[in-house]
């Protein structure tokens, strides 16, 4: 599946590429079969994505896997042209984005990499919630393939769209968006190529996606270093180059960390009042103090947690220091098994939404609070399945009816 991915990773951005430069720059679309056969399958495709490459800069990481299209023969070059030929992505509605997007990922990564998705109903919920504002800096720290910041992108979009201002300011406004404001961390460079091409199918937008362990702070951009090969960065034998996250720097921070995985590393837990002195430390807790640590006065932060964190007594300290540094805005249960279509799990959760203290804001108030029991998908399939019965938009309205009255 690892290989399988790759190879169509490639592939879309060719075909990406070409509808760009046919829409944007009225060039020939040479993604057609006769086109392809003409010049010789393999000899076509390659062609095809070396030009991809230099489009897209840095969306493929520096490694011998990614210098060319490693499919063997001219037959199956053919059939996936012939296959992906009639369909437009560049330029195409956002449901059908998302119905590629989702196909893919249930199609080349199911399994282990499930982890990684957070479903798109939660997604849109949570960046609902938070509401991202023209021109703030958003963060995904464990970006996986790119939902949280795909969403948040589409969201600030229409705000742009919707201000009274002249065309040329919109546009200013836009390229800021795409160059600056969007910032996604992950350890595993498959899934942040994924988010690459995900941003780039949606609008752009992925200058600031860097490979690297958030916990550890050591990301680099593989845009400008060569890498280790991807068993090796995964096992870190060999760390990369820093690139500073830098405190009190984010608006919003949006985030479905890894749950419950035991950090062992003292050099990890030292970075952290809730890791110092111990000997283990869930990673699900170390990413909520990341967050805290990373947000602006005044940001905000949704994040996915483990139910327990905000219930039962072993999780009191994670609580105080939550209530020490945050005012809590919100939380939102998810029912039993939310994300047993995405990578199997069974864990209760439930989303916290967080404001960082300022000076002049720093007073807990009335805390709104809801119980889902439908998220607009079957939460006890193993496969995902859409259904009609979802609580998340009359729990939106509800809150923002709290908000206002608050």
């Amino acid at each position: 599946s690892e290989q399988a991915f790759d190879e169509m990773s490639k592939i879309l951005i060719c075909k990406l590429n070409e509808e760009k430069n046919a829409v944007d720059h009225k060039q020939e679309n040479r993604f057609f079969l006769e086109k392809v056969e003409s010049w010789g399958p393999l000899v076509a495709i390659n062609n095809l994505f070396e030009d991809a490459k230099k489009t897209f800069k840095g969306v493929f990481p520096l490694l011998p896997v990614y210098e060319k299209i490693n499919i063997r023969n001219d037959f199956t070059i053919k059939e996936i042209t012939k296959l992906l030929e009639p369909f437009a992505i560049y330029g195409a509605g956002e449901d059908i984005k998302w119905a590629v997007y989702e196909t893919f990922l249930s199609g080349t990564l199911r399994g282990e990499l499930g982890q990684y998705f957070t479903p798109r109903e939660i997604v849109s919920f949570m960046v609902e919630l938070l509401d991202p504002k023209v021109g703030e800096k958003i963060l995904d720290p464990a970006v996986g393939s790119g939902g949280f910041l795909i969403h948040s992108f589409l969201n600030v979009r229409r705000k742009i769209g919707a201000l009274p201002i002249l065309e040329e300011q919109k546009k200013a406004y836009g390229k800021s968006l795409i160059k600056d404001c969007l910032w996604g961390i992950d350890i595993n460079p498959r899934l942040i190529t994924l988010c690459k091409i995900n941003l780039i199918i949606h609008g752009d937008g992925y200058n600031h996606i860097y490979i690297g362990d958030s916990l550890r702070q050591d990301t680099f951009n593989d845009t400008t270093q060569e890498l280790p090969t991807i068993e090796e960065l995964l096992k870190k034998e060999q760390p990369p180059a820093p690139v500073k996250l830098e405190e009190n720097t984010f608006n919003v921070i949006l985030t479905n960390p890894p749950f419950n995985l035991p950090i062992l590393d003292q050099a990890i837990l030292n970075r952290f009042t809730l890791g110092q002195g111990r000997k283990s430390q869930g990673s699900d807790i170390l990413f909520l103090e990341l967050c805290i640590k990373l947000l602006a006065p005044n940001g905000r932060l949704g994040i996915v947690l483990p139910w327990g964190i905000l219930n039962l007594p072993t999780f009191d300290y994670v609580r105080k220091k939550i209530l020490n540094e945050c005012i809590v805005e919100a939380i939102v249960s998810l029912p039993e098994g939310a994300f047993i279509p995405f990578g199997q799990s069974h864990a209760k959760t439930c989303i916290l939404y967080a404001r960082k203290k300022s000076a002049e804001n720093k007073e807990q108030k009335d805390v709104f609070g809801a119980i889902t029991q439908s998220v607009g998908y079957d939460h006890r399939r193993k496969h995902y399945r859409k259904i009609e019965a979802n609580d998340l938009p009359e729990i939106l309205l509800s809150y923002r009816k709290f908000a206002k009255e608050s």
